[in-house]
């Protein structure tokens, strides 16, 4: 008689749902309810089970996954809500989220609620790992984060090679919280992959006084630490303000520590700085390589609508490209200029950008530093008011590491470039003491 041997079976993937009308001695099934967080703090999920929070109610406590809540490729643990609308998660002064080494999860459809961005230092929806590896891949969609003192939503991984991969945020609000709307960080530059920030909003974060050196606060859509990243159709508006650090401010959109991120179609604008540095639409800042900032609208900021910030003064930042962005009405506080270019900008290309200046220079050259290859600006429209230059070196009398060519100059007032410790008061003047713009647009 032959034997029949069965294959072990794997355990089919089992929805939950949880209703204030409840009871968490049930099975937490359609019809049986649970009815609190805890209980669902008290399951172990598995590959494909699903959370789903009753829509239009409100839930007390905070729900935290770990690595044992993980899902599988193709079949993610997913978090949610049923019905009517959106469940609100009230996390009081601690992440209304918490997913500490968690793999392969969805959290969608989810409003995430905090005591209040000056009554804690929590973030709201917190996706973190510290294992020494890379996890994933996680998708966080249709969520809204207000109310906490760190930042809304944030994805991030500390220790070497901790990180998250195949990362998605799509259609993410984040608003009246402190440090950042959206913070993607990593301890180490260029750690985290392929994450994709798309159609989601950041406001009225407007940062935390006191906030200590090498930090900054009150930021809209942060990407940092990152191989392989894009921000796209997204939005950053009246963020920053309460700020206070006198070295480090707080920008609308930005990247840092990162390579080969593209920063594209998105607006920033009437983002503010509460001290007298930053308060930016748009910035590439340190450590950034092979990045791309292109078709963008910033407006009305306190300061610069672009910046591109190299702080530890690199020579080697190839591949970094400024492209078809408007700037319009920025520096409106902090009267640097409207495309700001900080330090060593060795290789950059800036190119087909708009700049209507009327409170700052329309392109300026902060600190600049000579040496390895000269950025390139070339076929840009340049637009200043009266009074103001079209182009400037602020801070220092050192000629910048840059070529000027092609480039369109529209003076509200008298004709001013103020290069190098050095006023011209016309284009051939400037063109024959420093053989710039030898190539007319």
């Amino acid at each position: 008689m032959a034997a029949l041997l069965a294959a072990p079976s794997t355990a089919a993937a089992t929805t939950f749902r949880v209703s204030p009308s409840g009871d968490d001695a049930a099975r937490g099934s359609r019809s049986h309810p649970w009815a609190t967080i805890a209980r669902v703090d008290a399951q172990d999920l598995r590959p494909g089970d699903k959370v789903l929070f009753r829509g239009g109610a409100t839930f007390r406590g905070n729900l935290r996954l770990d690595a044992r809540d993980s899902g599988r490729a193709g079949a993610p643990v997913t978090i949610g809500s049923y019905g009517g609308g959106r469940a609100t998660l009230y996390g009081g002064g601690s992440p209304a989220l918490l997913a500490y080494g968690t793999e392969a999860l969805v959290v969608q459809d989810l409003d995430l609620v905090g005591s209040g961005a000056r009554a804690n230092r929590a973030t709201g929806l917190l996706v973190y790992a510290d294992g020494g590896r890379l996890l994933g891949p996680v998708t966080l969609r249709r969520v809204s984060a207000a109310g906490w003192g760190d930042a809304g939503v944030g994805v991030g991984g500390w220790g070497p090679g901790s990180g998250y991969r195949d990362v998605v945020l799509d259609r993410v609000d984040a608003h009246d919280d402190g440090r950042a709307g959206i913070s993607v960080w990593a301890q180490r530059p260029n750690t985290n992959r392929d994450v994709v920030i798309r159609r989601s909003r950041a406001w009225d974060n407007r940062g935390v006084p006191g906030t200590p050196d090498g930090q900054s606060s009150g930021n809209g859509i942060v990407l940092g630490g990152t191989d392989g990243g894009r921000i796209h159709h997204s939005a950053a508006f009246r963020n920053g303000g309460l700020d206070d650090n006198p070295h480090q401010g707080p920008a609308g959109i930005w990247t840092y520590d990162s390579n080969a991120v593209r920063i594209d179609h998105d607006a920033s604008y009437d983002n503010r700085t509460g001290s007298t540095v930053d308060g930016d639409g748009f910035d590439l800042d340190q450590n950034v390589t092979n990045s791309v900032l292109e078709d963008n609208v910033s407006h009305g900021n306190d300061g610069p609508g672009i910046v591109w910030a190299n702080g530890p003064n690199r020579r080697d930042t190839p591949g970094n490209v400024i492209r078809r962005n408007v700037s319009r009405d920025d520096a409106r506080r902090l009267p640097l200029a409207s495309l700001l270019l900080w330090h060593r900008a060795a290789g950059l290309r800036v190119e087909h950008n708009t700049v209507i200046a009327g409170h700052a220079a329309a392109l300026g050259f902060l600190d600049p530093a000579p040496g390895g290859p000269a950025a390139r600006i070339r076929f840009n429209r340049l637009v200043a008011g009266p009074g103001r230059p079209l182009v400037a070196t602020i801070g220092s009398a050192t000629a910048p590491g840059a070529r000027l060519e092609r480039n369109e100059y529209v003076a509200a007032g008298g004709w001013l470039v103020d290069w190098a410790g050095t006023a011209y008061g016309s284009m051939a003047s400037w063109r024959a003491a420093t053989g710039q713009e030898r190539t007319a647009p």
